[in-house]
């Protein structure tokens, strides 16, 4: 199983201004110092040994992330966010070359707020005939609201103008499926207008799909039922765009949780790596990298069995990770 990340911002897409681009380039500067840099090799190996905040990015798009499965013609994939643009035009070469019709693409949505569906419109797959895209979701309003989207009002192409064959399933919260070579369930979460995890399983492999949840003081009952849900999951995709203290107070009730928290519930299920995830857009580089060594460290000091073997790590749009 392979898991690609191509949006992982939450809320809202966000970009790199040159101003950020120009504190980049003044800080790799600083670190050049004595660093011999007349070969191209010399530059790479510099490069790459900068920090990930100067050398690259955590990415702008909002959440899209793709779960890649033994069959490649089968695509799943989790929200579509602005993320899925890009997404659909690195599908598209395959799609062109093999034929639409050996593809299926299983979109699953955990809500249906803007940062989770508004890339949908420029998904290119959508728009080739003889291609099949599968909506599934456990909010009821799942086809009314993509259509909405676009909507003549709100967007020039309507959702029946797209040449594929686009179908909507609105799934059961205590039934388990079996779609596109994997075994799903869902959970629901704590969200205004309620949000639902995915969790994914095939040969024996776990991957957990749970953004936009916010977890109470009940976090910490032996039955909680994400601690069953998240059980021996090889990877969990976290909500973690707050800090532990804004989750208490000025952002209480917006909807998304802290690093804090998708530690100990890792830790409390034996999940083996955690990725955090809906990286809050009023965040830097820097400020993202620094929420990340912050969690590895509390990770490691946390009063948990197998607390030093919990990978922890910040997603970012083109990180891919096999499980």
């Amino acid at each position: 199983m392979n898991i690609k990340f191509w949006g992982s911002r939450g809320s809202i897409p966000i970009s790199l201004s040159s101003h950020d681009i120009e504190h980049k380039l003044a800080k790799a500067l600083q670190m050049a110092g004595s660093h011999n840099l007349s070969s191209e090799n010399e530059i790479s190996r510099f490069i790459k040994g900068l920090p990930f905040s100067i050398r690259g990015t955590f990415g702008s798009n909002t959440s899209c992330v793709q779960v890649e499965g033994e069959d490649k013609k089968q695509i799943i994939i989790c929200d579509s966010g602005t993320g899925i643009r890009d997404l659909g035009t690195y599908l598209a070469t395959a799609i062109n070359r093999d034929g639409p019709q050996n593809f299926a693409i299983h979109i699953f949505i955990s809500h249906l707020h803007w940062d989770h569906i508004s890339g949908f419109p420029f998904f290119i797959p959508a728009f080739m005939e003889g291609c099949t895209i599968n909506f599934y979701g456990y909010h009821d309003k799942l086809e009314e609201s993509m259509t909405f989207q676009q909507n003549f009002t709100n967007f020039p192409v309507p959702l029946s103008a797209m040449g594929a064959d686009i179908t909507f399933k609105v799934l059961e919260i205590d039934q388990t499926y079996e779609i596109g070579g994997f075994s799903i369930k869902g959970i629901k979460q704590n969200h205004p207008g309620d949000a639902f995890g995915f969790r994914f399983e095939q040969n024996h492999k776990a991957f957990v799909y749970s953004t936009d949840s916010e977890h109470y003081d009940d976090v910490d009952r032996d039955d909680y039922p994400f601690v069953k849900f998240f059980n021996n999951a090889d990877l969990v995709v976290f909500d973690a765009q707050y800090k532990f203290a804004e989750t208490l107070t000025c952002k209480k009730d917006w909807g998304h949780s802290s690093s804090i928290i998708g530690i100990e519930l890792a830790l409390r299920s034996g999940v083996k790596r955690l990725c955090l995830f809906h990286n809050d857009p009023a965040s830097c580089d820097e400020n993202l990298e620094q929420h990340a060594m912050d969690a590895q460290k509390y990770a490691r000091h946390c009063p948990f069995p197998g607390a030093k073997d919990l990978e922890v790590f910040t997603a970012y749009d083109g990180l891919e990770i096999n499980i």
